[in-house]
This record gives structure tokens, C-alpha cells and sequence, in this order.
């Protein structure tokens, strides 16, 4: 097998973490349609064992951990057996996200901003810092961030929590690729419009919030994750720091 994978059989391996909710589980089954045997990490166990009936994986550890990514000391022991389990780690997927109801300045809780930040942000910190010592002795790899267009067009409904935590992810990658570029380690920052997710649930009484109209035009979940498939099959020679996606009914200006 090659350093980079490309899609078709034995394509390569991936980890994709937040695989319990709508995204990442579609990442999950797409990245295993394309070739690549997949590790799934989440935290809800109910989803989670829905997720690995679609890949066709055991829901149970190694190659199916249920684990908060915010757990910085769990996440760490977690890694090495999924490591061990697929031999080599060839793309990691970062799915891994949430947001709050209350999400105005005038109405945002401090506590949920601290959550949303330790999940969206710090979470992606942790897995990274586990997995990033595997691909610098194997000397290739790609990370993939699952951000939103939140991230480089803030808006109220989004909230300055969510919107804050998802640049921070894109600021992780930058750093990452940088860094990393010389050992062929690739970070690209996938900067997803409204996509039709549970998420949309928590915008349900807001002012913005999409009807049903609206709902059948925006982002699936399997959008995001043929985006995903593209990244993770591109060859060595070629890196794609940022990608982004929007409803094609939606300005992007």
C-alpha cells in the first residue's frame, strides 16, 4: 500500500472522529465505499453502533471507541490501540462538533461558550496532538477539519461561540500544514455551509432558522462527505490547504 491513499480496494486507512453525528457518520461510510478500512471514535453509543453497522465494524474498541474528545488524558489511550488496530493511519477526519441553543452575546451563557470552544476547538487540539506523532514517523498523512463557513462569514445565527470555535480550527490547520508540510503531512480545513444536520434542531424557535423549503436546498451530510473523499484521494504531489461549500441557492459574499 502507499504512503497516499487513492480510492478503490485497500485505499488506505482513516480515522474519523465525531462519527456520531450526521457527518461524520456519512464520512465514515463513504471513506469505507471508496476502499479505506475506517476506525470510528464518538460519544454517543447509540449513533456510534448505527455508524458502524453502515461500515460494517463490530461496535465495539479498537476500531469503534466511544470517547469525548474534550477527554484529553481518555483520548490519548484511545489512539494507540486504534493505531494498533489499523496498522497505519493514512487520513484523519475531524467531524467532531456543537452549539447551543442561546448563542447571542446577550444571551450566551459562559459556560456554553467554554463548551463549545473544548469540543469544536480543544477537542480537535487533542486528537491531533495523539495522532500527529504516528504520521511524523511515517512520514506522510492527512488531516482533514470538518469547520464552517461560520469560521470566515460570522453571522448571529451561528453565535460568536460556534463561530470563534470553528476558526480556531482553521487557524489549527494552517499551523499544521506549515509545520508539517516538509514530512508530507497534509491539513486541509473543509469551511461547510448550512448543512441539513441535527445541528439544525437547536435553530428550530430562532429567527433564520430554515423551513422545510429551505431544508431540501442546503448541504447533506453525503456533500460533505464527497468533499471529504476528494481530499483524502488526492496524490502526494498535491495539498489543498482550504476547500468550501455551499448551498448553490446561497451568496458567498
Amino acid at each position: 500500500m502507499s504512503d497516499t491513499p487513492h480510492e478503490g480496494l485497500n485505499a488506505g486507512t482513516a480515522l474519523i472522529v465525531g462519527a456520531s453525528g450526521a457527518i461524520g457518520c456519512a464520512v465514515s461510510v463513504t471513506l469505507h465505499a471508496a476502499g479505506f478500512r475506517v476506525a470510528l471514535l464518538g460519544r454517543n453509543s447509540e449513533r456510534l453502533a448505527h455508524a458502524a453497522r453502515q461500515v460494517n465494524l463490530s461496535a465495539t474498541p479498537p476500531l469503534c471507541t466511544i470517547c469525548d474528545v474534550t477527554d484529553r488524558p481518555r483520548i490519548a489511550r484511545a489512539i494507540h490501540p486504534i493505531l494498533q488496530a489499523l496498522g497505519t493511519l493514512d487520513v484523519l477526519v475531524l467531524a467532531a462538533g456543537i452549539n447551543v441553543t442561546d448563542r447571542s452575546m446577550r444571551s450566551l451563557d459562559p459556560t456554553d461558550w467554554d463548551r463549545v470552544l473544548a469540543v469544536n476547538l480543544t477537542g480537535s487540539f487533542n486528537v491531533v496532538q495523539a495522532v500527529l506523532p504516528h504520521m511524523r514517523e511515517k512520514g506522510s498523512g492527512t488531516i482533514i477539519q470538518i469547520s464552517s463557513l461560520a469560521a470566515i462569514r460570522p453571522s448571529a445565527i451561528a453565535g460568536a461561540a460556534y463561530s470563534v470555535s470553528k476558526a480556531g480550527q482553521g487557524v489549527l490547520s494552517a499551523c499544521i500544514g506549515r509545520e508539517e508540510r516538509g514530512r508530507c503531512i497534509r491539513a486541509t480545513t473543509l469551511y461547510v455551509g448550512e448543512t441539513d444536520t441535527p445541528l439544525l434542531q437547536g435553530r428550530a424557535d430562532r429567527p433564520g432558522a430554515p423551513n422545510e423549503g429551505r431544508r431540501q436546498m442546503i448541504l447533506k451530510p453525503e456533500d460533505v462527505a464527497a468533499a471529504v473523499r476528494y481530499i483524502a484521494t488526492q496524490p502526494p504531489r498535491l495539498r489543498i490547504p482550504e476547500m468550501v461549500l455551499i448551498p448553490s441557492v446561497d451568496d458567498y459574499a
